[in-house]
C-alpha cells in the first residue's frame, strides 16, 4: 500500500492537523483516502462518554466511511500512552489485529495516511513502540515537528533514530502551533538542515478552529504550504493519474 505515516517528534505538535489536511487534499484531488490511527488515548469525555477526537477528524477530512472503530480499534480513556493506558483498563492490545483492520482499510482507498500516538518511541503495545508498528505497516515515516523552540533537538532525535532504524523517511514538516512569531520559529528550518539530509517539506500554519471545520479549505492550505507531490507521489505526482483541480 502506498501513503504515508504520520509520526510527530512530541505530542501536541499537530501531526493529526498535518495528517487531516493532507487527507483532505487527497479527497480534493479526487481520490479515495483511507486514514488510519491504530490507537487513540484520552478519549474519556467529562460526562464519562467515549469519543476519539483525532479519529473523528481524520474521518471528517478524508470523507471515509468507513466505521469510527476501524479507522481507530483502539480508543483508550486516560491520556497515556496507548500500551499504558490500555494496560490500566485491563485491554490487550493486539498488534495482529491492527494489521487486519489496516489492510482492510486498504482494500478500498487509493493512498493510506495512518498515524501515531505521541513520538517514535512511544509503547503501543507490552514490547511494541511506535517504530514497531511502523515497520509493520510498511509505510514511510512523515516527521511532524512544531515550529518553536526545542525542535531542533527533538527533530534530530526522531530523524536519526528512524534512518538508523532503516526505515524509509519522507522528511519533515513543520505545524505553527501557536499565532506569534518567535525568533526560533524564523530560524530554526535553516539551522536544521545544517544537522540533516532530510528533507523539509513545508510548514503548515496556524490554524483557526473554524479552519478545521473546513475540508476543502484545510485541503487548499495543505497544497499551498506543504509539498504535497514528494509528500504523496503516488496521489500528486505528474503521472498519478488523478485529476488537477
Amino acid at each position: 500500500m502506498q501513503g504515508v505515516f504520520v509520526t510527530g517528534t512530541d505530542t501536541g505538535v499537530g501531526k493529526t492537523l498535518v495528517a487531516g489536511a493532507l487527507a483532505a487534499a487527497v479527497r480534493r484531488r479526487g481520490a479515495r483516502v483511507g486514514v488510519f490511527k491504530p490507537c487513540e488515548s484520552g478519549c474519556e469525555q467529562p460526562d464519562g462518554s467515549m469519543h476519539a477526537r483525532d479519529a473523528a477528524f481524520l474521518q471528517r477530512m478524508s470523507g471515509s466511511t468507513a466505521p469510527l472503530e476501524h479507522i481507530c480499534p483502539y480508543q483508550l480513556r486516560e491520556p497515556l500512552a496507548p500500551a499504558v493506558a490500555a494496560e490500566r483498563e485491563h485491554i490487550s492490545i493486539s498488534m495482529e489485529h491492527i494489521s487486519d483492520v489496516f489492510h482492510s482499510l486498504c482494500a478500498d482507498c487509493d493512498t493510506m495516511i495512518a498515524e501515531g500516538a505521541g513520538g517514535l518511541l512511544v509503547p503501543i503495545a507490552d514490547g511494541v513502540l511506535t517504530l514497531d508498528l511502523i515497520r509493520q505497516l510498511g509505510l514511510p515515516v512523515l516527521v511532524v515537528a512544531r515550529l518553536s523552540l526545542g525542535t531542533i533537538n527533538h527533530c534530530l532525535l526522531t530523524v536519526r533514530q528512524i534512518q538508523s532504524a532503516g526505515v524509509p523517511l519522507t522528511g519533515i514538516v513543520f505545524s505553527r502551533t501557536q499565532e506569534q512569531t518567535t525568533a526560533a520559529e524564523q530560524t530554526n528550518p535553516d539551522v536544521l538542515q545544517r544537522y540533516t539530509d532530510a528533507p523539509l517539506l513545508g510548514c503548515l500554519p496556524f490554524i483557526r478552529p473554524a479552519q478545521k471545520k473546513d475540508p476543502d479549505g484545510l485541503a487548499r492550505i495543505a497544497q499551498q504550504t506543504l509539498d504535497v507531490s514528494r509528500i504523496l507521489p503516488d496521489i500528486f505526482s505528474p503521472a498519478s493519474g488523478f485529476y488537477k483541480s
